[in-house]
């Protein structure tokens, strides 16, 4: 046990790794909290995307009579509803990801998906 007087010999020099490990490990920490919203912001618009997808499925009957009836601009219009709803939910987990990164304070996962945005240029 180097005691007092042989942490005062050693200096300054002797705390530099200590002091980068701790700062490492606080900077480590703050980027797991980080990744830890985006991925409950990711985690929501996949739940989004479940549910649009088996919408889509529970819908199939309908297109196919729309179809068989002629009716094909109406089954092709909600094919393109389909695509657009899937294309909004995508724009604002996006929107999500860039403000959780560009944002000192985190963001909250549920605070794009309230569809009020739209999807912005394409």
């Amino acid at each position: 046990m180097l005691g007092l007087a042989g942490i005062s010999r050693l200096g300054f020099s002797a705390f530099v790794p200590l002091a980068t490990t701790i700062s490492g490990a606080l900077v480590a920490l703050y980027g797991a909290h980080r990744v830890h919203d985006i991925v409950a912001i990711y985690q929501g618009a996949a739940t989004q995307l479940r549910f649009l997808l088996a919408r889509w499925r529970d819908s199939e009957h309908q297109r196919q009579l729309l179809r068989e009836s002629g009716r094909i601009d109406a089954a092709t219009e909600l094919e393109i509803i389909f695509v657009r709803e899937c294309e909004l939910v995508m724009s604002q987990e996006n929107q999500a990801w860039r403000a959780e990164w560009t944002s000192e304070e985190p963001v909250s996962p549920t605070s794009s998906s309230d569809g009020a945005e739209s999807a912005g240029p394409e």
